[in-house]
């Protein structure tokens, strides 16, 4: 098993001791995988893994050092809850995936 993945389960099977036990195992779930996607995954990471150019989802996940599966699904739940993030110049669009600098145009994916 690769290591993003091991690293990934650790951090979920740690979400689940930080995070609680309830009486329903799907919110137990969701709420282990929301905790590990935070400790991992921070939006600005993610723009300055564009800026120094990741290309593509999988150029993305590898400069964040991160399961692809991770990345995928906290991807599909900010989609969720949020329509963008700004962080400076930077816009994450989630609907549909978009990393966009308002100053310069570049945008991505670029392909």
């Amino acid at each position: 098993m690769p290591l993003k993945r091991k690293t990934a389960i650790a951090y979920h099977e740690v979400g689940h001791l930080r995070s609680g036990l309830g009486a329903t195992a799907g919110k137990n779930e969701n709420r282990a995988r929301r905790w590990a996607e935070i400790q991992l995954i921070h939006p600005e990471r993610m723009i300055e893994a564009v800026i120094k150019g990741a290309h593509n989802f999988f150029d993305l996940a590898d400069a964040l050092d991160l399961d692809e599966e991770l990345l995928h699904d906290f991807l599909l739940r900010m989609a969720a809850s949020f329509e963008y993030y700004e962080n400076g110049d930077y816009v994450i669009s989630f609907k549909p995936i978009i990393v966009h600098n308002r100053i310069t145009g570049q945008m991505w994916p670029d392909e």
